[in-house]
Formats: structure tokens, C-alpha cells, sequence
């Protein structure tokens, strides 16, 4: 078999495994989400979360669903398939409060840290007031660089 035809293979393979890591060099597969229950049997392993599934209710355009998320520490098992994730929560929570005290939301993206790799990426929104309160770019450079020193004296 030559090298292509067997490279394709084993990446068809790996697509039908969900494992989307190093499928290309260069390219960084990932999502907008990694704690989403209702990838168990595809990303997730059922067994290590069973009893461990967070349901809480939410509501989009007055219909109410109930939305089931796995701990923090199913990022291991995300980043076994993705090399790249977005944390998208940043947008609508700070990561520092007006008094520059960690918030939660710094919290918890501490905490996925101790569960990452060295080799995997994450992609952090700004949060919404960073990105929509400029009036032009030399602000928003300014904003950006102020907050972002804020936050580095936390870290």
C-alpha cells in the first residue's frame, strides 16, 4: 500500500474515532465548547463521569431546556481529540472585578489549567467590554493592554 493511500486510512480511521488531533500539520481542530454531556460515547467517556453530570435549566427565546455539562477536568479527555478550544464564557464575564479581585470565571479557567497539557491551546474571548466599548483602535490597544497587565499581576 503506498504512504498516501495508507495516510488517508488512518485518518478516515481517526475521523470515525472522533479524534480530530493531527489530522493535518498547521491546522488546529477544536470547538466553542469541550463540557457538553452529550458527547459521552463519542468524545467523553461514559464510565469516568457517571454521577458527576451537572444539569441546570436555561432559557433562549422563552423556551426553557435543560443543559447537562461534565467537571472541568473532561478537558483531558477534549484535547485526546481537538488540539485547540475556544473558552467563549470570557465574552461575558471579566476575568478580574472593578476592584481587580479574581472572579469566578478566573477561577474556573484556573482550574482548567491544571487539567491541560503543555502542547494544547486555548483561545480566550475578550470580554464583551474590551471588545464593543472602543471608539477607535488606539483605545481599544490601550484598554486591552491595561486589562491584560491587571490580569498577568494576578496570574
Amino acid at each position: 500500500m503506498n504512504t498516501a493511500i495508507k495516510k488517508m486510512s488512518e485518518n478516515t480511521q481517526k475521523i470515525k474515532e472522533f479524534k480530530f488531533r493531527d489530522l493535518a500539520p498547521n491546522i488546529f481542530l477544536g470547538t466553542a465548547s469541550d463540557r457538553y454531556a452529550g458527547w459521552i460515547d463519542q468524545i467523553y467517556t461514559r464510565e469516568r463521569y457517571e454521577g458527576r453530570i451537572n444539569s441546570r435549566t436555561k432559557t433562549v427565546r422563552k423556551k426553557s431546556f435543560i443543559e447537562k455539562t461534565l467537571p472541568v477536568e473532561s478537558v483531558e479527555e477534549y484535547f485526546e481529540h481537538f488540539s485547540v478550544l475556544e473558552i467563549d464564557y470570557t465574552f461575558y464575564s471579566p476575568l478580574l472585578d472593578k476592584n481587580d479581585e479574581p472572579t469566578r470565571t478566573f477561577h474556573l479557567l484556573k482550574r482548567y489549567r491544571e487539567h491541560m497539557k503543555e502542547h494544547d491551546r486555548v483561545i480566550v474571548r475578550s470580554f464583551w467590554w474590551v471588545s464593543m466599548k472602543r471608539k477607535n483602535w488606539k483605545e481599544y490597544r490601550h484598554q486591552t493592554t491595561t486589562y491584560t497587565k491587571r490580569l498577568n499581576n494576578k496570574i
